[in-house]
């Protein structure tokens, strides 16, 4: 499984790439912290598996799936936030037809993603 990861927080992009990696189910992970990085993997990758924060800045993660929904189509998406705003952004991206297949608040441990990748 591909994976495409997009945070802008580069701390927390090394975070998810050195805790996926070793998931027997993922053969890859990308990383963008932001709109353009994302794009352009977008463009080249066919990934599998997306996980993007909500609160970024200068656009938020939300705004950047929905600027890329074609290419996206219904590919899995997990969303991840240090905001208390998740079950919101879900359930709105889920009525505009994204494939949102969990939530998650930050910090999230390690085991989180095991138990998530392995079912």
């Amino acid at each position: 499984m591909k994976v495409l990861v997009l945070d802008d927080d580069l701390g927390v992009l090394l975070y998810l790439k050195t805790v996926l990696r070793p998931i027997p189910k993922v053969s890859k992970v990308s990383t963008a912290s932001h709109e353009k990085a994302f794009s352009k993997l977008l463009e080249e990758g066919d990934y599998d598996f997306i996980i993007s924060d909500v609160l970024m800045h200068p656009t938020m993660g939300p705004d950047i799936l929905r600027k890329h929904k074609e290419k996206i189509g219904n590919t899995p998406i997990m969303l991840i936030s240090c905001s208390d705003d998740l079950v919101q952004v879900e359930d709105d991206l889920l009525e505009e037809r994204f494939n949102i297949v969990g939530s998650f608040q930050k910090p999230i441990l390690p085991l989180t993603f095991l138990e998530f990748f392995n079912d």
